[in-house]
């Protein structure tokens, strides 16, 4: 199963060939790595999924500065990242601010595709707020803005097998979902 919306790819791929800074949004110098790292250590996360990386700052780091990880980034609208790595065996998913920019009525579409992955441990991070950005086609980049309560029950309509935890982090304008087996 792949989830693929290619009139939303293809306003990214222009987004991202047009505004160069674009897709950095988790570099290593603003994204705060100790929570994140936590836990990833709490579930012994060897192998990583960057999904949704944009142009790869976060899966790049990974790889090149910290822990015990190997990490693969996946993103369609980025041709260096345009691979699933369905073969690969994967501890860990980490999907940061990458939900709200799906259409909302494409989310639980977007969730199942991340699920059959079928890994341990999941990390989002969501943003409840509208970006600054807007599509080509004048869009606002965050489609999907909602409450924690609403995120909170689409994460635990497709992960019912799993622990779902999802805290509010208002100062910044999303919240966290962490997500991992009973």
């Amino acid at each position: 199963m792949t989830y693929k919306n290619e009139h939303l790819i293809n306003q990214y791929k222009i987004l991202h060939k047009s505004k160069s800074g674009y897709g950095n949004g988790y570099n290593v110098n603003t994204l705060n790595l100790k929570h994140l790292n936590k836990f990833l250590l709490a579930y012994s996360s060897k192998i990583i999924l960057d999904y949704g990386c944009g142009k790869g700052d976060l899966t790049k780091y990974f790889n090149s500065e910290i822990g015990p990880y190997k990490c693969y980034g996946y993103d369609p609208a980025i041709d260096e990242f345009n691979n699933e790595h369905k073969d690969k065996d994967f501890d860990t998913i980490v999907c940061l601010d990458v939900l709200e920019h799906i259409p909302e009525d494409e989310v639980s579409a977007l969730l199942n595709h991340i699920k059959s992955y079928d890994v341990k441990s999941l990390y989002f991070i969501v943003s409840t707020r509208y970006a600054k950005t807007l599509l080509p086609d004048g869009r606002n980049c965050h489609e999907t803005v909602k409450s924690k309560e609403w995120w909170q029950n689409e994460f635990e309509n497709i992960f019912t097998d799993q622990n779902v935890v999802v805290t509010e982090q208002k100062k910044l304008n999303q919240i966290r979902v962490l997500i991992h087996e009973n």
